[in-house]
């Protein structure tokens, strides 16, 4: 992968962690939530076509089985224990924040079963999801891309995918197939999506952010999000960004250099932070209070991140899952 690329897809990763902050970040009673909630959306389809794209980067099809038990093995210490940990993490959060309160607690103190299926299953940290789906990723990956770097044509299996798949939940890894394909075909044919954006960029510079518009104009006052249009812009809006960053990057570098190390401390986090400090915004005007907690989340988490990679760096190791 050559430098600009690599500092591209950089960029990106810091944005669109940045865009699950502002999505979870939303109040419900605010009207313009509608359109930054449409933009954020974008972050975990964009995160899956990236993720699928780095997978294939360095896939030895030369030695299938070894890379593919090897990648597991890696997934397992990246993805998995720092998936455990963030949700034990939420879990002793929530529950001091019950007690705190005096409310009644999410699950039944009194049951062993009722306590390890919440922790498990990240109820005290929801956006923990995206980790175990992207584990689940790596474990038929290699079907993926022998299909895909067939042929240059594998790009109709990506539109095919997105009917079979948009009545899907959410959280099921083959929901997001069109977006795991469209990373592995974005690898495997470099050479004809680099040739597309080259003949048609400027046309297609204009025409996504106008296409962007149309979308957050149509979604505005729209709560259900599970419709098949939602999922049509979902699974185009990688497109979208994939053509706008082929001719700038979207951050500044000083932020993405500052944050990049950060990111996914950021995203395990952000979600424990909101909790504790949206009582705090409550009386706060609600615009006012939005900005101030996407800003103070991030502050606060990198800030924890930079001072556990000082002082205990090999417990920072462990969280980052060895990045």
């Amino acid at each position: 992968m050559n430098k600009e690329l690599s500092s591209k897809i950089t960029n990106a990763n810091v944005l669109f962690t940045i865009f699950v902050v502002c999505l979870h970040a939303r109040p419900s009673n605010l009207g313009v939530y509608h359109i930054v909630g449409t933009i954020a959306d974008a972050a975990v389809p964009n995160f899956f076509v990236i993720s699928s794209y780095l997978y294939f980067s360095s896939f030895c099809w030369e030695e299938t089985c070894k890379s593919y038990f090897s990648k597991i093995k890696k997934r397992i210490c990246s993805l998995l224990i720092p998936y455990l940990i963030f949700c034990a993490i939420g879990f002793l959060v929530i529950t001091v924040k019950h007690l705190f309160k005096h409310e009644q607690l999410p699950y039944d103190i009194y049951s062993f079963q009722s306590i390890i299926r919440y922790w498990i299953l990240g109820k005290g940290n929801p956006p923990l999801w995206y980790l175990t789906s992207l584990f689940e990723f790596v474990l038929f990956a290699p079907i993926i891309g022998y299909l895909v770097k067939l042929t240059k044509y594998s790009f109709f299996l990506i539109p095919l995918s997105a009917i079979a798949c948009n009545s899907l939940n959410y959280s099921n890894i083959l929901f997001w197939m069109p977006v795991l394909l469209l990373g592995a075909y974005c690898y495997y044919w470099e050479r004809v999506v680099s040739a597309f954006f080259l003949k048609f960029g400027n046309f297609l510079m204009v025409a996504v952010i106008m296409l962007l518009i149309l979308f957050c104009c149509y979604f505005y006052g729209l709560d259900n999000r599970n419709i098949w249009q939602y999922y049509v812009y979902r699974m185009i809006v990688p497109v979208i960004f994939i053509v706008v960053y082929s001719k700038i990057n979207i951050l500044p570098s000083s932020i993405v250099d500052n944050l990049k190390q950060y990111a996914l401390f950021i995203y395990c986090v952000h979600y424990i932070l909101l909790q504790l400090i949206s009582p705090i915004l409550k009386n706060i005007s609600p615009f006012i209070g939005y900005a101030f907690k996407v800003i103070a989340t991030i502050v606060i988490a990198y800030s924890i991140g930079v001072l556990l990679k000082i002082y205990f760096p090999r417990l920072w190791n462990i969280l980052v899952g060895g990045r």
